[in-house]
């Protein structure tokens, strides 16, 4: 689903023209690409704009422009168009009054492809690299909030990722492999709802290949920090094996 309140409320700010005289080709221009995105229509939209940008590079409306082609692109589901087009804007007006939002823009265009955590997560570390800079250098910003949530969200998917192929190398019993993701989780994800069950995995893992003495450690570490935690009492009965 599309974060469409936050990205209007600035879209229809946007479309309003500055006090002073434009040339009414370029107004003109810039109104019927802005009215295909209110018809939706925004394949036709980013088209308009994408013109409207060549013909007129610099103006003032033509900036506009740029930023909603880039959302115009984004609405079409075109993620890379939308990265591209922000980038380059970035490039060009780093201190513009609106960058707190493309740079949310592009966070978002990450996050809404980060794919199932079987699979690689490196979609996800770009989106956590997106939404910090926006966390980082607009702290006040009206997107700061949401930016946190989706970079925390973003983490752990990541953190997933990390579990899954731990997941893969324990039953294939490649035991150093697998034990090493669970400690970079544990080591690197403090906040991640993946922490308790990676210190069960080493634990299960040292009782399987029968070192009791690392096991036992990883329970009481588990039990200490996690005490009510599902994991925790799982961990106990490995004791009894």
């Amino acid at each position: 689903m599309k974060i469409k309140f936050i990205i209007l409320i600035t879209i229809f700010l946007l479309s309003s023209c500055s006090n002073k005289e434009q040339k009414p080709t370029i107004k003109s221009q810039y109104q019927k690409a802005y009215n295909k995105i209110i018809k939706k229509n925004y394949y036709e939209s980013a088209t308009e704009f994408e013109k409207l940008i060549d013909d007129y590079p610099f103006e003032e409306l033509s900036i506009k422009g740029q930023i909603m082609a880039a959302y115009a692109y984004y609405m079409q589901d075109n993620y890379d168009k939308t990265i591209e087009l922000i980038n380059e804007f970035s490039l060009l007006y780093p201190s513009h009054q609106n960058i707190d939002y493309l740079l949310y823009l592009k966070a978002i265009s990450f996050y809404e492809q980060i794919p199932e955590s079987y699979r690689s997560q490196e979609i996800a570390k770009k989106s956590y690299s997106a939404f910090e800079k926006v966390i980082k250098r607009h702290p006040n910003s009206i997107y700061a909030k949401d930016s946190i949530t989706k970079r925390n969200n973003s983490l752990e998917s990541i953190a997933s990722g990390i579990m899954n192929k731990a997941y893969f190398k324990s039953k294939n019993n490649n035991y150093i492999g697998a034990i090493n993701d669970y400690l970079k989780i544990i080591n690197n994800f403090s906040n991640s709802r993946q922490i308790e069950e990676s210190y069960y995995r080493i634990a299960e893992i040292y009782t399987k290949i029968g070192v009791t003495s690392q096991a036992n450690i990883f329970i009481t570490t588990l039990n200490n920090k996690y005490p009510s935690s599902l994991w925790a009492k799982l961990s106990n009965k490995l004791t009894k094996i």
